[in-house]
């Protein structure tokens, strides 16, 4: 093992978990983490076959999640650190299969990268199950691969890739669109094959075997009463795609929309893509008989391109739904920065984007807008008013802090079905108002500005912001 590569290996990763760790009680549980938290609260039965909670979610994170908060406290770090540690490991699995194929300086850029990365950063702290669905894809990818290509006949090793990948499935929905990107590659390169043809289809078909049976209890639970303290409410699907400006504000960590004005953004951004394709195609063709890194850069460029022009970003709105690509998208940068002939250039390369990472640490570096925990502070646990939520899930994650007298209500409506009733228009002497600073649905907006306008008729007002929360406070007027 090369000296040098290993004491910068360690250097990055002991300072990325550092960042990772000293900040991570200055931040409120936001609404996704909270819900992951409280659907641990179920037995795990009811975890396992989503009799609980919303079954559009895999069960694993949530076992996984139930036993580490048993083993390492209930605290809400607590429940973050697991993503500490699915980060660590992930860097790691980057590491092994980096250091074998590419040289010591594209290595290192390829762990400055993901280490460097805001979005890696948000999601390595997060208390969600993005940083343990990279681990399994990092480690599952490689394994896949030389399953396939192995010269032996090796059923066992197919199986345990595709127990690996199954983990993933597991975990989040994310993943089957990964496995589907995945296969649809895998049976491009190898259709020639009749041999390594059968293990693709092997391997397809071992994986859907044993994912069969949450494929059955998701089914079953579309017909099933869940329990509406568990009820997700999917309000994120209204929302608008992040576009090219997003996904290329992650990739530069906020520096695009900095840089370029977003009128320019969509057209700069369909170039800047189109030129990266055709570098990577070039590069497809010049590793055509390496199975790893033509795998590399064939998934990334599909994934992305897919997410980029097809209508499946209607669906996948937000980056952390196709999160699994920037992994991919690191191995192919270095990949293509290893192709430079000059060592010089690559330590010239490796340098830039480290001094990169520790300048654009600041843009990023902030956690979950949502501040639960300041706002449930702020309402008196001894009061006896009122608390209106819009949406009305909001009181989901509210009560997660609050353990205060005041009767709950939804503000407005109960689309969802939420364990509360709407606001029958009973008063007190104090009613408090939990809503969206920027409300997502504007319609909806307007018809809760106009409740609260009625409010102001007969109580004093005073307005707290939350992060991307605000809280309403009136105060019955004294004549």
């Amino acid at each position: 093992m090369k000296i040098p590569l290993l004491l910068g290996v360690i250097t990055i990763l002991l300072i990325s978990i550092y960042a990772r760790m000293y900040t991570l009680d200055d931040y409120s549980l936001n609404f996704d983490e909270i819900y992951a938290i409280r659907a641990t609260e179920a037995n795990a039965w009811d975890l396992a076959t989503g009799a609980r909670y919303d079954p559009g979610n895999p069960p694993l994170y949530f076992l996984t999640l139930k036993v580490w908060r048993w083993a390492a406290g209930d605290s809400d770090s607590a429940a973050r650190v697991l993503s500490i540690v699915f980060f660590v490991g992930t860097f790691i699995a980057l590491y092994l299969q980096c250091r074998k194929r590419l040289s010591t300086a594209a290595t290192i850029c390829v762990l400055i990268l993901f280490a460097g990365s805001g979005a890696m950063y948000y999601f390595s702290r997060f208390a969600r199950a993005y940083s343990m669905i990279l681990f399994i894809i990092v480690c599952a990818f490689p394994l896949i691969v030389s399953a396939i290509h192995e010269t032996k006949r090796n059923w066992v090793s197919i199986v345990f890739a595709s127990l690996l990948l199954v983990a993933g499935l597991y975990s989040h929905y994310s993943v089957y669109v990964f496995f589907i990107e995945l296969c649809i590659v895998l049976l491009w390169f190898n259709y020639t094959s009749k041999q390594r043809l059968v293990r693709v289809f092997f391997f397809i078909g071992i994986s859907i075997f044993l994912v069969s049976p949450w494929i059955i209890f998701f089914i079953t639970n579309q017909f099933r009463h869940i329990h509406s303290g568990y009820r997700y409410d999917f309000f994120q699907l209204e929302s608008n795609w992040v576009g090219f400006e997003g996904w290329l504000s992650t990739f530069t960590n906020s520096g695009f929309p900095a840089i370029i004005p977003k009128q320019f953004s969509q057209s700069v951004g369909t170039v800047f893509v189109l030129l990266m394709d055709i570098v990577i195609v070039l590069h497809i063709n010049r590793h055509l008989f390496d199975p790893w890194k033509k795998y590399i850069l064939s998934f990334f460029l599909f994934s992305f391109n897919i997410l980029l022009f097809t209508p499946i970003h209607d669906i996948f709105i937000y980056q952390r739904y196709s999160l699994f690509v920037l992994p991919f998208a690191f191995m192919s940068a270095g990949i293509i920065i290893d192709s430079v002939r000059s060592h010089l250039s690559k330590i010239v390369i490796a340098s830039g984007l480290l001094i990169f990472s520790i300048v654009s640490f600041p843009w990023y570096r902030h956690g979950p807008t949502e501040d639960w925990k300041g706002i449930a502070s702020a309402v008196s646990a001894q009061s006896e008013g009122i608390i209106l939520f819009n949406p009305c899930s909001y009181e989901f994650a509210f009560s997660y802090y609050y353990k205060g007298l005041a009767s709950m209500y939804c503000l407005y409506k109960n689309p969802t079905k939420h364990n509360l009733n709407t606001w029958n228009g009973s008063l007190s002497n104090t009613v408090y108002v939990v809503r969206e600073l920027f409300p997502t649905n504007k319609e909806e907006g307007k018809i809760v500005d106009k409740i609260v306008d009625a409010l102001r008729l007969s109580y004093e007002k005073l307005a707290f912001r939350f992060g991307s929360l605000e809280l309403l406070v009136f105060q019955k007027k004294l004549y």
